[in-house]
């Protein structure tokens, strides 16, 4: 009599455990992936980033997943994947916001970390010829260019 009690207590436990952990927020789970990557288990984070992405695509949520799902491909070397994830927050917010403007700036470590001034260069334009505008970000925009022809040696054109 004692173990079946004993048994149904233990049921009784993992069922709250597991109801508990099923109802997660997407901030919970942002919590857990930035611990993850605290502890530098960027697998695990990844996983979780990406299940945010998947179930909770229009929550506020979303955004501080692909940023750090871009944090978390920097740190792996997967570069390609983690300025998809800056570039679905710039393009989401554009320049002029602080979340679009910080992206635009990773992006450009991205490049610089692997030397591929031309890349970054032609991203640069790109951006120059997509935003019409010609207050501050105008000139960041072009101060960025010149310091990338600067790094590649190309003094003339910086």
């Amino acid at each position: 009599m004692k173990t079946i009690k004993t048994i149904g207590i233990f049921f009784l436990i993992v069922v709250v455990l597991f109801i508990g952990c099923a109802k997660k927020t997407p901030q919970d789970k942002l919590e857990e992936a930035r611990q993850a990557l605290r502890k530098k288990d960027v697998l695990a984070a990844i996983i979780i980033l990406e299940e945010i992405l998947e179930k909770y695509p229009d929550d506020p949520a979303a955004d501080d997943a692909h940023i750090l799902l871009a944090e978390a491909n920097y740190a792996s070397g997967d570069m390609e994947t983690c300025r998809k994830h800056l570039d679905a927050i710039i393009n989401k917010y554009g320049l002029t916001h602080p979340k679009g403007a910080m992206c635009f700036f990773n992006k450009l470590v991205t490049y610089q970390k692997l030397k591929q001034w031309d890349d970054g260069i032609a991203f640069i334009k790109g951006m120059i010829d997509d935003t019409k505008t010609t207050g501050p970000i105008y000139w960041q925009l072009h101060l960025s260019l010149g310091d990338f022809y600067k790094m590649k040696g190309d003094k003339r054109s910086a």
